[in-house]
């Protein structure tokens, strides 16, 4: 998923966009395994699942700070992305567009 500043949001799985609405809520997943530690000093892990970030959060598993610097990251990104974006669609503008070389 890729967040764009116009609020719309890329979904790369599907190679779709979905445009969202003032409501809009997104939430993060993580895909956790579960690790049981044994008097014996072994480790055995669970099946994988996926959660959401909250719940880790609102059970003080995390710090809301965790949160927070998740958010700024993929904030962080979405600008680069869409900076990286709007500088491919120039060359190309640019590549289809060149501009004359003669004089007037």
């Amino acid at each position: 998923m890729s967040i764009r500043p116009s609020g719309r949001i890329a979904i790369l799985r599907k190679q779709s966009e979905f445009t969202g609405w003032e409501s809009t809520k997104y939430h993060i997943e993580l895909q956790a395994v579960p690790e049981e530690y044994h008097d014996d000093g072994t480790v055995t892990f669970g099946a994988p699942r996926w959660i959401e970030m909250t719940d880790l959060t609102e059970d003080d598993v995390l710090p809301h700070e965790a949160w927070d610097a998740v958010i700024d990251a993929v904030d962080e990104k979405c600008k680069a992305e869409d900076a990286e974006r709007r500088r491919m669609a120039m060359a190309r503008r640019a590549a289809r567009n060149p501009k004359s070389k003669s004089k007037h």
